[in-house]
């Protein structure tokens, strides 16, 4: 082999065993907005004027939340940090609930008389008409990824919610009769795109990302790994009321008309918890400083555990005990066995068969121009 690749392979053993990527460290990063009211709804009275006017009051609330499930990364040995996830391991959902009051107005004339009256249609706790969705995607949807967002929606169709008879008892006026017909639909949508993922060490901002890290050799990394996504939720209502009154022989008909209510964009900042992340990182595979890899000598010449060479001899050889003690008288076709190998032994790992290789070559050189000068002086 010539010395030269023996080198290249020398060298090449340290980065080889430095090459070692630590195990990924799994993290769940969770969001959860509960119990909360996004929108209040009041819709006025309608229709603005006429002897009977219909009105709904009450809210739009309920819950959304986030889950990505990932892992975070050292690669090593260039000490950098990034995130990646299995496809699907991110899920977003909501569940939100429109709970609505319905009130009446009515201002009535009969049989000479003028009957106004104004109240809540006494229908505990009101009705209540729910949107819900839930949706996978694959984490952390940001800059670069395909797709970078995730929308969840839920349509209602027209439906009845409630068709309800009154009577004076409820209204108090003379020989009162009537009812009221409520049927409801609408859309809601949520959709969220991620913003970054924050280390203590920096943030990755866009999709394949590295952060640098601070991490040595045969020593165990911590940090931990923070998600920040942008949510937009909004949605509409359409409503529908019709009510029918009659006091005797008249009668008034609200016809069913629509009421859309439109519920605004509501976007918000989703700061999920950070998780801790640790890393068994691996030692560099080099030796201490100012030892050889075969614990032979530091290469001053002297005599050593069979790498050393000695040329301070009158044309002599000395391989440190490990080749032949006529290695410089011998004839040149009698190659002795090369100092410091381990050929005989039978026991020398790799870095050793390789520094004896690379001493061997240095070996022939200096026989082969000891040769030769005597071959001049002869």
């Amino acid at each position: 082999m010539r010395p030269s690749a023996a080198l290249a392979l020398l060298c090449a053993l340290p980065a080889a065993a430095a090459e070692i990527t630590p195990s990924p460290s799994p993290v769940r990063l969770t969001y959860s907005k509960e119990a909360f009211h996004p929108w209040s709804v009041d819709t006025g009275w309608m229709p603005e004027t006429g002897p009977v006017q219909v009105r709904f009051i009450g809210f739009v609330g309920g819950g959304m939340n986030a889950r990505c499930d990932g892992a975070v990364h050292l690669a090593w040995p260039q000490s950098q940090l990034w995130v990646d996830a299995p496809d699907g391991a991110g899920a977003l959902a909501m569940d939100l609930g429109v709970e609505l009051q319905t009130y009446l107005h009515l201002e009535l004339d009969a049989a000479g008389q003028h009957f106004s009256w104004e109240g809540p249609i006494p229908i505990f706790p009101g009705f209540d008409y729910r949107f819900a969705d839930t949706g996978a995607f694959t984490p952390f949807l940001l800059d670069g990824q395909q797709p970078a967002s995730v929308t969840v929606s839920d349509d209602i169709q027209q439906t009845e919610l409630f068709n309800y008879s009154f009577t004076d008892q409820l209204i108090p006026i003379p020989g009162i009769e009537g009812a009221i017909e409520v049927s409801a639909g609408g859309l809601m949508d949520l959709a969220m795109r991620g913003k970054r993922v924050s280390f203590p060490e920096g943030e990755v901002l866009r999709h394949g990302d590295l952060v640098p890290a601070a991490a040595q050799a045969g020593q165990a990394y911590q940090t931990s790994a923070g998600y920040d996504a942008d949510v937009t939720y909004q949605g509409s209502l359409l409503l529908e009321p019709a009510v029918v009154v009659h006091v005797g022989p008249l009668e008034w008909d609200l016809a069913r008309f629509e009421l859309p209510y439109p519920l605004p964009p509501i976007t918000e900042t989703w700061t999920f918890a950070a998780q801790p992340a640790a890393f068994d990182v691996p030692g560099d595979g080099t030796p201490d400083a100012g030892t050889p890899p075969d614990g032979g000598s530091s290469g001053d010449g002297g005599t050593g555990g069979g790498g050393g060479v000695d040329a301070g001899r009158d044309g002599g050889v000395d391989a440190g005990g490990g080749g032949n003690p006529d290695a410089g008288n011998g004839s040149p076709g009698g190659d002795p066995d090369p100092p410091g190998c381990g050929c005989a032994g039978g026991g020398g790992a790799g870095p050793l068969a390789l520094l004896g290789l690379l001493a061997f070559a240095g070996w022939r050189r200096q026989r082969v121009a000891v040769q030769t000068g005597s071959c001049h002086t002869a």
